[in-house]
Order: structure tokens, then sequence, then C-alpha cells
């Protein structure tokens, strides 16, 4: 890793600075901008009755809580390590490690955030036991920007969603077009965004630069903008800071500014990475697309269509299973320990040829993954960053993108990749109902 954390005491680490870089559902995020690293926290419930506040109590003083949740990070740590990176390949992801975490450095730093974190998130608090830090793709890698260290470096965030459509969908219409008549029905946006993920994922340059220009202008929770690292442009900001950006960027102030920016961007999203080496990937078989090989877009869009079989057929598996919540995780023990007695394994081969290619009597917990792989590359993030350059040539050119006369430092990061519990197939099925009736009936209205 670029720039290694090898200081593994929070309160040290923290001490050298820290920015709150958002919050999901499940985990925490701060910037570490001194060593260029992420810091994740898990998040887990606040008590809320007296009952709850006793066990708290007790499970505070004898902690007993503790191994069992250090025990689920590490088994986070080594599917992201052994698994995602492995599939998603090392030219676009980074190996990441844990630190243990004390029940005074996570109050301290519960306290700190407090002006920072939004209302709706504050009914969680931080887990105790162990945390994870990544490496920040808001930054361009020291190892590689010795002769640009002068100059802004901007990062793009996307978060491109499902990037194609099921043959056997109910509605002509992609599953993030069909949510946002949800969001609109639940007053969870106030307008409808015309980005849509399959123009993102076209390989057509025109569509995905309409899909640039769509998330630029709303661009919710799918598109954030960092200036040296700080969160500049994104969901409730003023677009005028974008194209005080966009003047600075390519010190001009033509009508094609935007277009520049789109271009860049695209160009970068679709060039193609050197072969991973060190990961044994298979064929891709049934993923063909108008993606050049290799791109960061194609790399996703390949584990996106893992679910062959969609969300109804596996909703049906995981009844067959009868899981409960005890055994959310199990597919991912089950994976690792394949790893563990194979010492050629490919992730993408296992699931191709020992699970999607199985015929077997009675399903178990390997049948879920393609779906929660899938589930992942559907949510996962990517950052594209990059810094202007100087007019020489350098050693990295396969990493220099050219427009308008200037030149470009570029590298492209994909983050959010921890696994998902098999919950998320039941919720997945009640959500593509809830959806898909808010859009029916929108259309029955406007008619």
């Amino acid at each position: 890793m670029d720039r290694e954390v090898t200081d593994k005491n929070l309160n040290r680490i923290l001490t050298k600075g820290w920015l709150y870089r958002g919050e999901g559902n499940a985990n925490v995020v701060l910037s570490l901008p001194s060593c260029h690293k992420i810091l994740r926290i898990k998040k887990c419930d606040k008590p809320q009755t007296i009952l709850q506040w006793f066990l708290f109590w007790i499970m505070e003083i004898f902690h007993w809580d503790i191994t069992s949740d250090m025990q689920q990070e590490k088994r986070d740590l080594d599917f992201y390590n052994l698994i995602m990176v492995p599939l998603l390949g090392s030219w676009y992801t980074q190996p990441a490690v844990s630190i243990e975490t004390t029940k005074g450095d996570i109050k301290k730093l519960e306290f700190e955030l407090a002006n920072f974190r939004p209302e709706k998130r504050k009914h969680k608090g931080l887990k105790v036991g162990m945390a994870s830090i990544f490496v920040d793709y808001a930054f361009l890698p020291t190892t590689f920007n010795s002769f640009c260290r002068e100059g802004v470096t901007y990062a793009v965030e996307i978060k491109p969603k499902k990037g194609f459509m099921e043959d056997d969908r109910v509605i002509d219409k992609c599953q993030f077009c069909v949510k946002q008549y949800l969001k609109i029905k639940n007053q969870q946006i106030k307008k409808l965004s015309s980005y849509c993920p399959l123009d993102l994922f076209s390989g057509d340059t025109e569509k995905i630069c309409r899909a640039l220009k769509a998330l630029i202008s709303n661009p919710q929770n799918n598109l954030r903008i960092f200036c040296n690292g700080v969160y500049y442009y994104g969901e409730n900001t003023s677009q005028d800071k974008f194209y005080t950006m966009l003047n600075e960027l390519f010190e001009c102030s033509d009508n094609d500014l935007i277009n520049h920016f789109c271009a860049l961007v695209t160009r970068a999203l679709l060039k193609a990475s050197p072969l991973n080496r060190n990961c044994l990937h298979c064929d891709d078989a049934g993923t063909e697309t108008n993606l050049p090989k290799g791109c960061v877009l194609e790399r996703i869009l390949a584990l996106q269509k893992l679910n062959r079989l969609g969300v109804a057929e596996y909703n049906n598996v995981l009844k067959k299973l009868n899981k409960c919540k005890s055994n959310n995780f199990s597919y991912v023990d089950r994976l690792l320990k394949k790893i563990s007695s194979d010492n050629e394994f490919c992730p993408r081969c296992t699931i191709e040829k020992v699970i999607l290619g199985s015929e077997k009597s009675q399903p178990d917990d390997l049948d879920l993954v393609p779906y929660m792989i899938s589930a992942i590359a559907n949510d996962l993030s990517l950052m594209v960053t990059f810094q202007k350059i100087p007019k020489l040539a350098c050693e990295h050119e396969d990493r220099i993108i050219q427009v308008k006369d200037l030149r470009f430092f570029v590298d492209i990061g994909v983050f959010d990749l921890y696994p998902k519990p098999v919950s998320t197939i039941e919720k997945h099925m009640k959500v593509q109902m809830e959806m898909e009736t808010a859009y029916m009936s929108a259309m029955q209205g406007s008619a």
C-alpha cells in the first residue's frame, strides 16, 4: 500500500488530523489526509429501552461482544482482500489493513463526530474492537505523482449503480430509473434524475457524456467531487462551484468547459488497464459488452452480471436454505474456506465453474455467492482522480490523458466492496415490488 500506516493506535492516528467523509447504514468513513488513507468504522444500534441499556452496560463491563465484532471485521477484511481485490484487479483496488480500537478511543471520536453527523444517522453509534484502513483514492498515489506535487488534485466519485437489465424485467426501464419514482413518493428526492446507468455502461462516448452531465446537473448521492481530498461539489452545493472548478482546470471560460470535463472522465472510464497478472481471471463467459476489455466499467459490469437468475429466483433459494440472521454471512465463510483449500484459487473461475456451473440436488450457501457479489458491484463506488501536469514526457504515459492540449495524470480506484448480509435478497425483493408499484402509479397518474 502507498504510504503504509505503521502506527496501529487509533488515538495517535486521529491526532494527526481527520475529516468526516460520510456514512451509510453500516459504516462511518473518515479521511486521514496526512497519510492519504480512509478509516472505516462499523456502526451499531444504540440501546433504546431500559433492558437494552442494561445489556449494553453489562457488555461494556465484561467486553462480551468485542471478540465477536473483531472476528466479523476480520472476516469482512479477508473477503475484501482475498475475493473482491482479485475480482476487480490490483489496477483498481488495493489491499486494506485492520487496527484495533478501544472503548476510550471510540467514545472520544463519537463526541468529536457529533457536529458532523447528520441527525438521521445519529441513532447508531460506533463499534468497539476493530476498524479498517484503506487507500484514499481522492489522492494520487505518491509513487506516481513526484512530477506534479504542486498541482491541485481533483477526484470525481461516482456511484454508478446497476448497468444492465435482466431479460425478465416487467418494466422496460432500468432499476435505477424505476427507483427514482419510489424515492419521489417517499420524499427522499425532490426531482427525478435524468441519469441512467445504462448510458454510463454503454461503451458509447456520447451516452457516457450524457450520463455524466445528468449526474452533474442532479448529483443526489451518485456524484461527489473532491479538491485535494476535501469535499467540493455534489448534492446540496451550488453548480457555480462546479463551473469555477472547470475554469481553473482548463484555464479558459468557453462554452465547451463541461464537454472537456466529461471527455476527460469518459476517457478515464474507458481506458483499459494492463492485465492483472496476480489474478487468474477466466474469460468472463456471458458478459459481452461494448466496453473495452479491462476498463473499470467492464470489470464492474462483469461482476454485476454474475446475477443471472434475478432476485426472485435467489429469494426462492434463500427460502429453501431457511436462513436466519445468524447465518447472514455463512456464504462468506464458505467462500473463504474454499480459498484456504485451493492454492490455485481464482474467485471468478470458482463462481463460474463450481457455483454457477454445478448441478446439486440441494442448494447450499455457495449458491447465493453470485447474487451477493453482484449486489456489492451494484452499490460500489469508483473514483476518477486527476491532476494537470506539465507538457513533458513522463515515465507513466499509460496514465496520461490529453484534453484540449492539456495533459492530466489519471488514477482510478474502486471501493465500498465489503460483503452484504443474505437478508439483502429479501430487502431487494421488497424494494423491487415497491418501486414497480410507485412507477406504475406515476404512469397512471400522468396518463
